[in-house]
């Protein structure tokens, strides 16, 4: 995996500074619960396992929730190498690419600039695995028809970009 170790330090890191915020949704601590566990992060001492939920049509983050589940009982599931290795490279995916940005795309003013880095980052994850990148890739580019000068001019405001 092309991730340095304080690459994932840093991921671990930010994972727990998000625990401590405030959270609206259960969901988003439970996401960011079981990405930390998956990355060998420290989880609360309250952290415990529940049920699966439902999971709607639209709702990404439950399907991410249950994969990650899944990766924490994969031990007891009977499966052969092959879906191994598919389903350690969905785990990835959302704990090391898609999780962070996700998380910070809730602030307007923050989404122009995750945007690029996002798109960064799926070109990077090509080294990883060519082909969830460039199928993240085309599907997040549909998603980018709402980027125009309007919306990039936020970019100005965040503090996250330099000068």
């Amino acid at each position: 995996m092309s991730r340095t170790v304080t690459e994932l330090e840093n991921l671990l890191d930010f994972y727990g500074a998000e625990l401590k915020n405030v959270m609206v949704r259960d969901d988003y601590r439970e996401l960011i619960e079981l990405s930390s566990v998956f990355l060998g992060g420290d989880a609360e001492n309250k952290f415990k396992i529940r049920p699966p939920g439902a999971i709607p049509q639209a709702r990404w983050m439950a399907r991410a929730i249950y994969s990650l589940k899944l990766s924490l009982f994969s031990s007891q599931l009977k499966l052969n190498t092959k879906d191994k290795e598919a389903l350690l490279d969905v785990y990835l995916f959302i704990v090391i690419i898609y999780v962070k940005p996700w998380l910070q795309w809730i602030l307007a003013v923050k989404a122009p600039y995750k945007d690029l880095y996002f798109l960064k980052s799926l070109k990077a994850y090509e080294k990883v695995n060519e082909s969830i990148s460039r199928s993240a890739s085309q599907k997040f580019s549909h998603d980018l028809l709402y980027f125009t000068v309007e919306i990039a001019v936020l970019a100005l405001f965040d503090d996250d970009v330099d000068e």
